[in-house]
């Protein structure tokens, strides 16, 4: 059964100071300028599929 995420915390990953995203749905639309983020959110998911997993500064809540 697929999983998606519902939460996602970041604080000091890559070029991200702190972000929090919450209610999360299954298909999810990142928007915003150059140099934002938006691939480095992307590559941290990629590289953590693993749902309650959480690290240094990030969490991830399935």
């Amino acid at each position: 059964m697929a999983q998606h995420v519902r939460e996602l915390f970041i604080h000091g990953y890559k070029g991200i100071h702190e972000l929090k995203l919450e209610q999360l749905n299954s298909i999810n639309i990142l928007t915003g300028d150059n140099n934002s983020g938006k691939t480095s959110i992307l590559e941290l998911l990629r590289s953590n599929p693993c749902s309650g997993k959480s690290w240094i500064g990030v969490t991830i809540t399935a």
